[in-house]
């Protein structure tokens, strides 16, 4: 290759190595990464059940709402309510033990119902709620995408975790009117500052004013009286 022509590929390549990332900045060549950005899934679940406080024996039925906000998407459905909650008929839903799967071809801005009918078993007796599962998967993923649950109450029992303490609430108080008393003080101590540096120039300026005043006076050497004549 000749001096010329290894002159000409080599400010080929700086042009290029210029123009790339700039190309980039103004959008060209984003449009694989936008669309893959555009087409993500965008689903929303919830799940509730209509029991006020599970009871052994009683009959439930669980709700479960998904909501594609995306495009259609291949999702599947799990629900896995305690060991001691049995579903009972479910169609288009494959179980195992007390774990149901759904696989759901979801539309676009597409919501699905589903409703799931159990029966409460024996409760044990550490049990605080009734805490049921829903998970989403989208396609084969072996995470889900997204995750609620139903922590249902247990008929006689005292959820510890439901009280409300108003400490959170006195201590948000407290230290509110601390800050405001701190800010107080503040203000307060940058005027008293303020305050003293001004006497302090203002007593710097009369002692230098009465000095500047006693050096301009002549003194009795100076002043010529006639009889120094």
């Amino acid at each position: 290759m000749s001096r010329i022509h290894l002159l000409t590929v080599t400010r080929f390549a700086a042009v290029l190595a210029i123009a790339l990332p700039v190309l980039g900045l103004l959008g060209f060549g984003g449009a694989p990464a936008a669309a893959a950005e555009q087409s993500a899934p965008n689903i929303a679940v919830t799940l509730t059940s209509d029991a006020e406080a599970l009871a052994a024996g009683e009959r439930i039925t669980y709700t479960a709402e998904i909501v594609n906000r995306g495009e259609a998407v291949q999702a599947r459905v799990v629900l896995t309510p305690p060991t001691y909650v049995a579903l009972g008929s479910l169609d288009g839903a494959e179980v195992d033990g007390n774990e149901a799967t759904w696989s759901l071809t979801l539309g676009a801005a597409e919501t699905k119902t589903i409703e799931i009918p159990a029966r409460i078993g024996d409760i044990p007796e550490a049990e605080l709620r009734a805490t049921a599962l829903l998970s989403l998967y989208v396609g084969d993923g072996a995470n889900p995408l997204v995750r609620t649950a139903s922590a249902d109450v247990i008929d006689g029992v005292d959820d510890v975790q439901t009280e409300v303490s108003p400490l959170p609430g006195i201590l948000l108080a407290v230290g509110i009117g601390l800050i405001v008393v701190l800010i107080g003080l503040a203000v307060v101590f940058i005027v008293l500052q303020r305050r003293r540096r001004a006497a302090e120039e203002a007593a710097k300026r009369d002692a230098w004013v009465g000095y500047a005043r006693r050096e301009s006076q002549p003194t009795d050497a100076e002043i010529e009286t006639p009889e120094s004549r």
